[in-house]
């Protein structure tokens, strides 16, 4: 070693993650779509936990949580996960995934947690399959 570092660009540094958002629709099914954008982490959880705590919906309960754009999530919003699905069990309620990317499946998948959770490929798909029973 020379005792030089290397000099690397900021713009090199930088991670393009989208700004952390938390939006809600209900479907013309009478289910509750939450699409969750950016990351799941310490700065962002109380937040998303809010969201969930406060989310329009029906009396279904039915839940639909697309993580598509999600860009990561820490161990802490995976517990979350956890136990949306718990109380979605209790409640009877529908419940369902969409990971689209590996930022959020992957570590379930590690953790051997995966495979609770029912998941879908798309947003279309899980509306239709968790709220099959709902009138449209």
């Amino acid at each position: 070693m020379t005792g030089q570092s290397a000099s690397i660009p900021w713009d090199e540094l930088i991670w393009d993650a989208e700004p952390f958002r938390v939006t809600f629709a209900v479907e013309s099914r009478g289910c509750t779509v939450a699409t969750v954008v950016g990351e799941i982490d310490a700065c962002t959880l109380a937040d998303l936990r809010a969201a969930f705590r406060e989310r329009p919906g029906d009396e279904s309960g039915a839940l639909v949580v697309d993580l598509s754009r999600v860009s990561f999530c820490s161990a802490a919003g995976l517990r979350l996960l956890l136990e949306l699905l718990d109380q979605a069990i209790l409640a009877g309620a529908p419940f369902a995934l969409v990971f689209g990317s590996g930022a959020v499946r992957r570590p379930l998948e590690v953790l051997g947690f995966a495979d609770r959770f029912p998941s879908y490929p798309d947003r279309a798909t899980a509306v239709a399959a968790v709220c099959p029973h709902l009138s449209r």
